[in-house]
This record gives C-alpha cells, structure tokens and sequence, in this order.
C-alpha cells in the first residue's frame, strides 16, 4: 500500500498543514523573479541608447524603475518578515496567504513593467528578459 503522510485517511488535513509553507514559498520565488528583472532592466536601460542618449537617462524610463524597485523592496521585506515569522514557528495560514497574494500580483506587474522598457527587445531569444 502506498501512504503519504502518517495516517491513513487523514492525506488532506496533512497537506493542509504545509500549505503556509507551500505559500511562502510561492512568495519568495515571485519577489526572486521581480528582483531579477529590475535587475535586468537597469542594466539593460543603462546599454540601450535612443535618441542619442540611455534609455536610463529618460526620465519616464526612471520613474517606472524606480516604482519596480519600490515593489520589490516592499514584496521582499514582508515576505522576508514571513520567513522569520515561520523559522520561529508563528507564521499563520492567514500571513502566509497574504504573502503569496502581495508578492505574487505586484511581483508579475512589476516584471511586465520591466519587459515594457525593453520594447519588442524583451521577446528576442538572445535577451536575458525571457527566463523571467
């Protein structure tokens, strides 16, 4: 016979009993993602030139890199929280939840903001941009 877990019957109150694990996890990949695609985009924005100058140096393309960071500082300081939160054994199913919904949603709008300043070059196989 084959068992998951300690007791026979009892397979979805068990995997309940991750599940603020599972989140979190969930959490910490998407704030990783966000993080390395601002990452990527600066560096990117910074060798790209239009118009004679680095898309960097453009003050649209600042402000929305600056509001990508901002997300990210934000996504990784709470879910940062929620990890010593869950190492010392207190982290709810309820924070753990709100971890993955605030990391998550930001962290994919965060990285759709990014791809946008690399134009049509974020879809080119030879660009970092399309492991995000």
């Amino acid at each position: 016979m084959n068992l998951l877990g300690g007791e026979e019957g009892r397979g979805f109150a068990q995997l309940m009993q991750q599940l603020p694990q599972e989140r979190l996890t969930t959490a910490s990949i998407a704030v990783a993602r966000l993080e390395r695609a601002v990452k990527l985009t600066v560096e990117y924005t910074k060798q790209r030139h239009v118009f004679g100058k680095p898309l960097f140096a453009m003050q649209n393309t600042r402000f929305e890199l600056a509001e990508c960071a901002t997300l990210q500082r934000v996504c990784r300081t709470f879910v940062d929280d929620c990890i010593a939160s869950r190492l010392e054994g207190g982290l709810d199913v309820t924070t753990a939840a709100m971890a993955k919904h605030w990391a998550s949603d930001p962290a994919c709008r965060g990285v759709d903001r990014c791809l946008q300043r690399s134009g049509g070059d974020g879809d080119m196989k030879e660009l970092d941009a399309r492991s995000l």
